[in-house]
């Protein structure tokens, strides 16, 4: 979830960036969001904000080539990443 104000709650970036373009508050998203085309809406980078933790996640049930193909890509971009760990 990402908090927009006090009264706002929207499940996603998408939503968090039309709530802010339709005058409801201000939000803070990853810089990718910049792509996302919703007039009047201003972006400025946050000072001293030099790196975000991302996570994965995937179906425990639903190991596809795709899901082992996007693992192996980020062990070799990013060797130290941890082990994937299980919810329960």
């Amino acid at each position: 979830m990402f908090w927009l104000s006090a009264k706002h709650e929207a499940p996603g970036t998408a939503a968090l960036l039309a709530l802010v373009a339709g005058g409801l508050g201000v939000g803070v998203v990853p810089a990718s969001a910049r792509a996302l085309p919703l007039a009047g809406l201003v972006f400025r980078d946050l000072a001293g904000a030099t790196s975000v933790e991302l996570a994965l996640a995937w179906h425990r049930e639903t190991r596809s080539p795709l899901v082992t193909t996007v693992l192996a890509a980020l062990e070799d971009v990013f060797p130290s990443a941890r082990p994937p760990s299980e919810v329960s």
